[in-house]
């Protein structure tokens, strides 16, 4: 949850530009957005015994393919698709600590059991 109010905060002067993706989106869902990737990024990151790579890959990837499927209310011409693309990365981070757990996102597996 650290990670994700610095990361929030990062990108809060973007909310003040004109022009940017965060621009035209409510801070509120944004801040959603941001709490359902960090869970996302996190796991991803603590599950490929600390790839770096493997993280940047995913934002990149979250980040382009907002282009290819017009999910900003400029795009889109409504915010339904940017708030239901936020509801499925919630269900996603929810499925990722139920199913492995919120230990995971900490980087404390039982490494006894991870190694099976």
């Amino acid at each position: 949850m650290i990670l994700e109010i610095i990361w929030a905060c990062w990108h809060l002067p973007l909310f003040f530009i004109s022009g940017t993706g965060q621009h035209q989106l409510p801070f509120g869902l944004f801040l959603l957005n941001t709490v359902a990737l960090s869970i996302l990024f996190t796991w991803v990151y603590n599950n490929t015994s600390g790839s770096i790579l493997m993280s940047i890959l995913l934002h990149t990837a979250v980040n382009g393919w907002a282009s290819v499927i017009p999910i900003y209310p400029s795009a889109a011409n409504s915010l339904r698709p940017y708030a239901i693309a936020t509801a499925l990365l919630i269900i996603i981070a929810a499925l990722i600590v139920l199913v492995f757990g919120a230990r995971t996102l900490t980087g404390q597996v039982d490494r006894a059991t991870s190694s099976r």
